[in-house]
């Protein structure tokens, strides 16, 4: 559920932005134990250090907008770990649309028993150095060496200076690989994992550790791509999606939010298949075939190493689902948090907006059900770690 926003034009957009960076997009915060603290300082005020306590904002109590704001989402089920780590990245969202976007805050921060008031204002980012008239970017050595092959292969962000997905070995003879992702849907998954997969076996890694730590999901078809390389037998990936009626997916098609022109010539090529992979099955329920719903086999690639995987309260959505069928399969070992999506699956496939009338509230409905191949008895829960570990502040630190 979203709230009914003013949408900003372009002109205004572009305004903002040559305006700088705001005083929230300045930190990253963390939630622990309904606290906010501070994780990175990107801000001109270089006296507040990591791990400082926000107390206050604008002399409002974090403790009451944190307990306010928790009560405008839900978790995915009923596990503990989903909100805390939604609201670290929720928090200046919920705060700008109740109290409109801010050009500058009073911070209070408390460090070492010590409290601090600290005024942040709009920070104008850094312009390219010029050059006989020509803009020049300044990046480092390891910047530079991110080609644009590599920006498309790993979905390099420009702004965060860091890449979608990442593989590095952690030690000298490239027994252990670790690779991070961060989001199912960035850049060219197919050609990162070829490249990835082919790297291990020509070093002969033995074993995998997989990050999906904060990863809010993504594509049915990259976490069932990677999943044919880390499995140990030939699998069927998910259910068949569970939908409402024989036409659900006709009613609100893919092509809702595309130009008129493209609705027109899609829709008669979609519907009738839409319609006709739908079945109605024993249960009464109705169904739709989906190709990862049918049995596939390992990649010639596949990783036949010990595998591992890292998840906490912000692996959701597809993360978890890749994760279910890790678990259920018991190819991996998990360490971590208990993940905020749930083990039996999710709602999405696809997800048109509705805007409520009078409210102007827009609402959007996942109109597919779709479930791994793997289950646990244990309903509205997410995958529990065989390792748990909790990060204390010191840890973020």
């Amino acid at each position: 559920v979203a709230p009914s926003l003013k949408m900003m034009t372009k002109a205004e957009e572009k305004i903002l932005k040559e305006k700088g960076i705001g005083p929230f997009s300045q930190f990253e915060f963390e939630i622990i134990n309904d606290k906010m603290y501070v994780i990175k300082n990107k801000s001109l005020e270089q006296s507040i250090k990591s791990g400082a306590e926000v107390i206050a904002i604008n002399n409002i109590k974090t403790s009451e907008l944190i307990a306010e704001y928790y009560t405008l989402f839900t978790s995915d089920g009923y596990n503990k770990t989903f909100k805390r780590k939604r609201m670290s990245t929720l928090f200046p969202f919920f705060y700008s649309n109740e109290n409109g976007i801010q050009d500058n805050l009073f911070f209070s921060f408390k460090q070492n028993d010590t409290l601090q008031t600290v005024y942040i204002k709009r920070k104008k980012t850094e312009q390219p150095k010029m050059k006989n008239g020509v803009q020049m970017s300044v990046i480092s050595h390891e910047q530079n060496s991110i080609n644009k092959k590599d920006k498309s292969t790993y979905g390099y962000n420009e702004i965060t200076k860091t890449n979608n997905r990442n593989l590095k070995f952690i030690d000298k003879n490239k027994s252990i690989a670790l690779m991070k992702i961060k989001h199912f849907d960035i850049g060219n998954p197919k050609r990162f994992y070829e490249e990835s997969f082919s790297t291990m076996q020509l070093n002969k890694t033995k074993t995998l550790i997989i990050d999906l730590r904060n990863n809010p999901g993504g594509t049915l078809n990259e976490i069932a791509n990677l999943y044919s390389y880390i499995s140990d037998s030939n699998f069927a990936f998910i259910d068949p999606y569970q939908v409402t009626s024989k036409t659900a997916l006709i009613e609100k098609t893919p092509f809702n939010k595309s130009p008129l022109i493209a609705k027109i010539l899609m829709t008669p090529f979609y519907a009738p298949v839409a319609f006709f992979k739908v079945h109605k099955g024993d249960d009464g329920r109705y169904y739709s075939s989906n190709s990862n719903s049918k049995p596939k086999p390992i990649n010639q690639k596949a990783f036949r190493g010990k595998v591992y995987v890292m998840i906490n309260g912000g692996t959701f959505s597809a993360a978890s689902i890749i994760s279910s069928n890790l678990k259920g399969s018991k190819r991996a070992t998990f360490v971590g948090e208990e993940t905020g999506g749930a083990y039996n699956g999710t709602v999405a496939g696809i997800m048109p907006t509705i805007k409520l009338p009078h409210s102007k509230i827009k609402v959007t409905i996942g109109l597919m059900v779709v479930t791994p191949y793997y289950k646990t008895d244990l309903e509205g829960r997410g995958i529990f770690p065989d390792k748990e570990i909790t990060p204390a502040i010191a840890d973020y630190i």
